[in-house]
């Protein structure tokens, strides 16, 4: 029955969020999968799942205006993260409020992390409680803080607790109980389309959106690839999916200086987009990528990650051969090699979501670095290209067999 409340729509609510019933969240999964149709309308929507109102934003102060005054209408609130102690913590943007609330009688239920047994753990009473240790299993990582009636979330190891993060909010016709909130992860990972505005949009009207921040970039590409059938990229170095974990510190140290609390976070999220794209070709998401062959090999020479970031020899040749490893272990992990210019990168994601993207380096938390076009039409003019490339790439350089003779003959002793 809900398949047929999904005709094509004017908009969609800003998130799917907590309020959604189990069985209404399952339902708009399986009817729009099963359809591949639009999503319903935004009052079909409100009257499914009781949402009343929601917004995005990455304002610190307006975060911490709303959750203050939400949280002195109730008495108890529910806080879903893998780690509590880093919300709480005086250094999260949001951990003062959660403590001054606490402090005024709030009580809280801390549910489903592994890091936290006791609320005397984070320096709470014993009057709050720890509910579901460990048994919260996430896809992907939510932090999660229902008030009563109103529910904020953002993704990320560091969402709602440091400046970079977008975070959304969303006010509900209902008290949101804890099934919901379980749901509420599980959800937004299989159905990421639906999760935000800029998705399933009619065709005629192309939405764009640009992105700010490192946060603010990762807080809308990785739903959008999580979510993701397809994914066709053209990169123009290997990505940061393929460094190991030394590597992506080095990466973070050269960027942000060492001892800077940026490292750890860049290290921490890379971790977390690492294991989706993995994740989502262990699910069946097909991924092609097309490279430069001259750009390719002058970036394994250089081995200049960036302007201000050189990998050493080890850390390029780690990162040739784990791309080596996805090539040979993941057949829907497609890759070609071509002689064509490509004047510059982009991805495209189910065919209609085009990402544009470059790391800024020097001050990253007030320069443009992305650009996102959600548009059926452009996304076919994308996909043109991309087929004409791909088409035109000699057939030994996007076989399997080509490709890792290839890597072994013409990269590896590169960083030999």
């Amino acid at each position: 029955m809900l398949a047929d409340l999904m005709p094509s729509s004017n908009a969609i609510l800003n998130s799917v969020l907590v309020g959604l019933t189990p069985l209404a969240l399952h339902c708009l999964y399986v009817a729009r999968r099963l359809r591949r149709a639009a999503p319903p309308t935004a009052p079909e929507l409100a009257a499914l799942t009781g949402i009343t109102s929601c917004f995005t934003s990455d304002n610190v102060e307006e975060l911490r205006r709303c959750l203050r005054e939400d949280m002195a209408r109730v008495r108890r609130v529910r806080v879903v993260s893998p780690d509590p102690s880093a919300l709480f913590a005086d250094t999260s943007v949001i951990g003062p409020v959660l403590r001054e609330a606490a402090a005024q009688g709030v009580a809280f239920e801390l549910v489903g992390s592994e890091r936290v047994q006791s609320p005397s753990d984070i320096g709470l009473s014993s009057r709050h409680r720890v509910v579901g240790s460990g048994q919260l299993s996430y896809p992907m990582e939510w932090q999660i803080v229902v008030a009563g009636s109103t529910v904020y979330f953002g993704y990320g190891s560091t969402a709602l607790q440091n400046s970079n993060q977008v975070f959304h909010r969303a006010v509900t016709s209902v008290d949101s109980s804890m099934p919901h909130v379980r749901r509420l992860a599980d959800v937004i990972l299989a159905t990421a389309e639906e999760a935000f505005s800029w998705a399933h949009q009619p065709e005629a009207a192309a939405k764009v959106f640009t992105t700010s921040s490192p946060g603010a970039y990762r807080s809308r590409i990785v739903p959008a690839e999580a979510g993701a059938a397809v994914v066709d990229r053209i990169p123009k170095r290997l990505s940061v999916m393929f460094k190991g974990e030394a590597t992506v510190r080095s990466i973070a140290q050269q960027r942000f200086g060492d001892g800077s609390p940026s490292v750890a976070e860049y290290v921490e999220e890379h971790e977390a987009r690492r294991r989706e794209f993995f994740g989502a070709l262990a699910r069946g998401m097909r991924c092609r990528e097309i490279y430069n062959q001259a750009e390719l090999i002058s970036y394994v020479t250089s081995r200049r990650h960036s302007r201000s970031v050189l990998l050493a020899s080890g850390e390029m040749r780690d990162t040739v051969e784990r791309w080596r490893q996805a090539i040979a272990m993941y057949d829907n992990y497609k890759v070609a090699i071509t002689t064509d210019p490509l004047p510059f990168k982009y991805e495209l994601v189910d065919g209609k979501l085009v990402v544009m993207h470059e790391a800024i380096g020097v001050g990253d938390l007030q320069r443009l670095n992305a650009i996102f076009v959600q548009s059926a039409r452009i996304g076919r003019d994308f996909s043109a290209d991309f087929e004409i490339i791909w088409e035109r790439s000699p057939p030994d350089r996007r076989s399997r067999a080509g490709l890792l003779r290839f890597i072994d003959e013409e990269l590896i002793p590169l960083v030999s």
